[in-house]
């Protein structure tokens, strides 16, 4: 699978935002609550 963009769901409270973006490959973004977005 070579998405264009991903973004991780599911994470649990003690996940932290910031320093997941950080890490995250090219791409790629952790998922917040009320996020939305659109599928093309």
């Amino acid at each position: 699978v070579k998405p264009g963009q991903a973004v991780l769901t599911h994470l649990g409270l003690e996940a932290d935002y910031a320093e997941l973006a950080e890490i995250c490959p090219p791409r790629t973004e952790p998922g917040v609550d009320g996020m939305v977005f659109q599928l093309d």
